[in-house]
């Protein structure tokens, strides 16, 4: 994932984690779109941790942040082989195309 540092500043929450609005199909305008929130962290994968719709949630809460963080620095601390061990148990998800 390449970003300006205006995008950066645009799109980041802090503390590695960044939103990303989506256009859904069906949906119409902003308010119709989706969210989802991504671990970045240089070096490293990017980690897709959460997906919302606009309408059913605007955004998400500070505690809920925190939460994310604390998963992205969980997930980003894995290992190959446990990363392979949770994709193969279905706990975790490989995303290696273009979505």
């Amino acid at each position: 994932m390449s970003m300006d540092k205006q995008g950066q500043q645009r799109y980041a929450l802090g503390a590695g984690l960044y939103k990303l609005r989506l256009a859904s199909s069906g949906g119409k305008g902003k308010s119709g779109g989706s969210r989802t929130i991504l671990a970045v962290k240089q070096g490293e994968p990017l980690i897709w941790l959460h997906l919302l719709k606009k309408n059913d949630k605007g955004n998400v809460t500070t505690g809920e942040l925190k939460k994310l963080k604390t998963l992205a620095d969980i997930l980003q601390g894995l290992s190959q082989v446990d990363i392979d061990k949770l994709v193969k148990r279905g706990e975790l998800l490989e995303v290696q195309d273009y979505v």
